[in-house]
């Protein structure tokens, strides 16, 4: 058949055309290959999604591992769908035989698959639930579910391929962090299970598949090198998928050599963990972020001048024996005894609130942020992180000042009936002087911990504001946890102690019977803030985390009636009227929330919501590389290409465009750039050419 030379030159023109533009032509593509290193000062010994405890290993795993939720930062830390369709379905039911008082539905989204390719269904996030409550697999988050779900394998199931079900047996505002969980392959990991092997740890290339945006890519123990790459499985992939292909997580020992590979471009994010100070360079940005810590004065409530749990007439007088120091101590009221027992029970409430008011007044937390702690903190109004979800931002610090504090203390004296407590003019700078030697009851020990320098410097700092309000300090016991614990959180409460027939709970004695007086310690907590087991009466040693010894039926009911709260508007109202409660009744005194600086590239850019969940270890390594937040909540894994108007807002990066983060950028695999452009220019030269070679025809 012959073709006219009309028809060749198009067919030629057109065909040199498709080859330079690359249209449909997948060898050509082209697509943006970059890393992004993460330094950390921790050595990489676990390799389990069920046993890590490291902050480092969390990191990494969360960038493989996916779960139902997740904390979004574009939605100040809450969690949003990243796997479930919506967010979970909520019935509470009474009367169930099996103890069920709640019902929590979930529903996956269809479509969705492991990063090996396998579907992921209702069983595997089944299967993942139970096996985190089976002893033997020494899951870390075994203790938290076992306290919510039924002890039994009914307590997770699945309704159908997509529907889980969670039967707690007891009701918690925080329910969707206990099924937030990252979901494992059943195929994968019952075999192991069947034949009793946990070998998770000892193969973790076959174990570490999850759902995440990336896959494992290599594990270097001998370096402490974990690299990740992107997850083709990823359901969002092309939508919602990271802007980098790979993270490198690398152990590097000293904060001076990070922020050395940093400024010679080798590293790109050098974690808070290094305690790094003041930052200035010009290669790096630094931001201060506030940490879920918070630094407190614990106080023992059996402590007859400030203790709240001398309001209870039923304690006051009782002796309690401890076998285990062969020491006696009897529960004592400073105010009813210098009143001689006229004051009321709300009186005497009132009288030691209004000391640790004054207590309060007289810790010059301005001066610790700026001076100790170099300008990484806040000052700290309750007990509750600044960063927490719900934080009430209204309540202040109170203010530091002697004549304030000292004056809480002449309202307290005048509530016992003297009035005749004055100021010493003679003495600047202090309101009374050394009220110990008149009332013995206000000479104290502090016990700070010597392994955390800060805390010791405000223990020494204390020593000198007390005696300004009246409090001698006699003792300053700055040592390590050898010495505190026993003391404190872990003082042995002896079985005898239990077997009481007046009901009354065994409290930790003061310093001079084997117990504390005032302890400075910290807390972290986390965005949801759930501050049980500390200062609820049934918390008491060893239920719970109340060696403050701190007995207040009220604070009880507002702190059931905020953590069983379900409906979210009132659960922040109730929320708010615990902060506040906390903050008149000051159970415990908080000093300061402290804050660490986050130093990475400038080619990178982080919101401070996006450094507080990667403090957080609840980082969307998603939208890592992303400008734009997204969270899908309704758009399909099998749709998510053709169909986004539904999509509330996420990283819609797309890797074959330039980014602006500055990364190095190369070809991907198939034709390079070069040959790209040279199709391109042959494509045109060829069309010039026949149209000459027709021009030279026509006038020939």
């Amino acid at each position: 058949m012959r073709i006219s030379i009309k028809l060749f030159y198009l067919i030629l023109i057109l065909g040199t055309l498709v080859l330079g533009l690359g249209f449909e032509n997948p060898g050509l593509s082209q697509s943006t290959v970059s890393e992004f290193v993460y330094a950390m000062p921790y050595d990489f010994t676990e390799f389990s999604v069920f046993r890590h405890f490291s902050y480092a290993t969390a990191q990494w795993m969360g960038a493989i591992f996916a779960g139902a939720y997740e904390r979004d930062s574009s939605a100040n830390g809450s969690y949003v769908p990243l796997l479930a369709e919506g967010m979970p379905t909520v019935q509470e039911v009474s009367g169930e035989a099996d103890g069920t008082v709640m019902i929590v539905t979930v529903k996956l989204k269809p479509g969705l698959k492991f990063s090996n390719g396998d579907p992921l269904t209702a069983e595997d996030f089944v299967f993942t639930a139970l096996l985190h409550m089976t002893p033997m697999i020494g899951s870390a988050l075994y203790g938290e579910l076992t306290s919510v779900f039924l002890r039994s394998n009914d307590s997770v199931k699945a309704v159908d391929d997509l529907t889980v079900e969670f039967r707690f047996k007891e009701k918690s505002s925080f329910f969707t962090r206990f099924i937030a969980f990252s979901i494992v392959p059943k195929e994968i990991y019952k075999p192991a299970v069947d034949s009793g092997k946990y070998d998770f740890e000892v193969n973790p290339e076959k174990y570490l598949i999850g759902a995440g945006p990336f896959m494992l890519g290599s594990i270097d123990t001998t370096n402490n090198v974990v690299t990740v790459v992107k997850n083709p499985n990823w359901w969002l992939a092309g939508l919602g998928e990271p802007a980098v292909d790979r993270v490198v997580f690398k152990k590097i020992a000293t904060k001076e050599a990070a922020l050395q590979e940093l400024e010679q471009g080798n590293v790109d994010l050098v974690g808070a963990q290094y305690n790094i100070g003041q930052y200035n360079k010009s290669y790096g940005v630094s931001k201060p972020i506030p940490e879920f810590v918070v630094n407190e004065m614990a106080l023992n409530h059996i402590h007859p001048v400030w203790g709240h749990t001398a309001q209870l007439d039923a304690f006051l007088g009782v002796t309690f024996t401890y076998s285990a120091t062969g020491q006696s101590y009897t529960v004592r009221s400073f105010w009813d005894e210098i009143s001689k027992g006229a004051m009321t029970e709300a009186d005497r409430v009132e009288a030691a609130r209004l000391v640790r008011e004054a207590m309060s007044h007289i810790v010059p937390r301005e001066d610790i942020v700026s001076n100790i702690l170099e300008g990484l903190g806040i000052p700290a109004a309750i007990p509750m992180p600044v960063a927490s979800i719900g934080r009430n931002q209204s309540l202040v610090p109170r203010e530091y000042s002697v004549e304030l504090a000292g004056l809480k203390i002449k309202e307290a004296f005048a509530l016992a009936g003297w009035s005749n407590i004055t100021t010493d003019p003679a003495l600047p700078g202090i309101y009374f002087a050394n009220l110990s030697q008149y009332f013995p009851d206000w000479s104290i020990a502090l016990l700070s911990p010597n392994t955390f320098p800060a805390r010791s410097q405000w223990a020494t700092l204390m020593e000198a504001e007390f005696p300004r309000i009246g409090i001698d300090v006699r003792l300053h016991a700055n040592t390590g946890w050898d010495v505190i614990a026993p003391r404190t959180f872990n003082f042995d409460i002896s079985a005898a102690d239990y077997g009481r027939d007046d009901g009354l709970h065994t409290p930790v004695p003061l310093w001079d019977q084997q117990g504390f007086d005032l302890l400075f310690v910290g807390y972290a907590w986390g965005l949801d803030w759930d501050p049980q087991g500390l200062w609820e009466t049934w918390a008491w040693l060893p239920f719970g985390f109340n060696f403050y010894n701190y007995w207040d039926p009220d604070y009880d009911a507002l702190t059931d009636s905020y953590v069983q709260e379900l409906d979210p508007v009132q659960r922040n109202d109730r929320s708010l009227a615990v902060q506040e409660y906390l903050y008149r009744m000051q159970p415990s005194i908080p000093i300061v929330n402290s804050a660490k600086i986050w130093v990475y590239s400038q080619e990178w850019d982080f919101t401070e919501q996006e450094l507080l969940l990667l403090g957080a270890t609840a980082f969307q390594w998603r939208k890592l590389g992303g400008t734009v937040g997204f969270t899908d909540t309704s758009t399909s894994p099998t749709d998510h290409s053709t169909d986004t108007s539904t999509s509330p807002t996420t990283d819609l990066t797309n890797s074959s465009t330039s980014t602006g983060d500055g990364l190095t950028s190369v070809t991907a695999p198939g034709l390079p750039l070069f040959f790209d452009s040279f199709f391109a220019l042959a494509g045109i030269i060829t069309f010039a050419a026949v149209v000459a070679l027709k021009r030279r025809n026509k006038y020939n």
